[in-house]
């Protein structure tokens, strides 16, 4: 997937982080564009009121209206800084379409690509927002990475009900995803995991049966940043089997990794 759609005002491919311009020349420093990043993934992920279409797009000027109305000190993004961060952005975490490709009222929409929850989660459908996947050739593998101290109540007990979107409930009211996210790679050997994901304390990788998932039934999308999106309990059957992976900050150097036995990727 693209980040922004090929029918954008020109002047919007002129945006880079190096200049810290928006198309309308406006400058910002680095951090105020992380602030605003960061505000605009809560509000189109989280936010318990915003409105989206089946797609998860809203319009820019609601955006900017939601965002000016949060209580936090400004400054507030306007429709051009929203567009950059966009634009500019290393991860495939926003899209945004210009409906008439003239940067008019009413023409910028955006969207965030995945992990939504609670009550934006409910106004999208997955069928409109993603890719549904039917063939076996589309997931040459199919991976869930996640916390070893999970890994009991995913699987270990008799009771064990496997994957559950948004994981398994606790004691507290938040609302969760109401999906499983997986990837089709493995991570390194390094311990980099794939699709830049970053939760901090994912150290192994659980390994599902794509065949018996088409086969019972389990719907899979892919999402436009490659992701496989999963909006059904998976069983305890469908996993084949849990790996380690090799945290990034207790990975053993080069000399010392032929001491290691690393989990297989195979």
């Amino acid at each position: 997937g693209e980040s922004v759609t090929h029918n954008m005002p020109p002047e919007v491919a002129n945006c880079t982080t190096a200049s810290g311009r928006n198309y309308r020349a406006v400058y910002h420093d680095a951090e105020t564009w992380n602030v605003w990043s960061r505000r605009l993934n809560v509000l189109l992920r989280h936010n318990t009121t915003f409105p989206v279409n089946p797609q998860g797009f809203a319009f820019a000027e609601d955006i900017v209206f939601a965002l000016e109305h949060e209580r936090r000190r400004g400054p507030h993004p306007d429709i051009a800084d929203l567009i950059f961060i966009v634009s500019t952005q290393v991860r495939l975490r926003f899209q945004a379409t210009s409906l008439n490709g003239t940067g008019g009222p009413r023409d910028f929409m955006i969207r965030n690509v995945q992990g939504q929850s609670g009550a934006i989660a409910r106004q999208i459908d997955l069928d409109a927002a993603h890719t549904r996947i039917t063939e076996r050739d589309e997931v040459p593998i199919l991976v869930h990475h996640t916390a070893t101290s999970k890994l009991y109540q995913i699987l270990g007990a008799d009771d064990s009900l496997g994957l559950l979107p948004g994981g398994p409930p606790d004691n507290s009211n938040r609302e969760t995803r109401n999906t499983t996210h997986c990837s089709m790679s493995h991570a390194s050997l390094q311990g980099e995991l794939p699709d830049k994901f970053r939760r901090r304390g994912t150290d192994c990788a659980i390994h599902l049966d794509v065949d018996l998932l088409l086969r019972d039934g389990i719907r899979l999308y892919r999402s436009a940043a490659g992701v496989i999106l999963v909006p059904d309990m998976m069983g305890v059957q469908y996993i084949r089997r849990v790996t380690l992976t090799c945290r990034l900050y207790t990975c053993p150097s080069p000399r010392d990794r032929t001491r290691y036995r690393m989990p297989s990727s195979a």
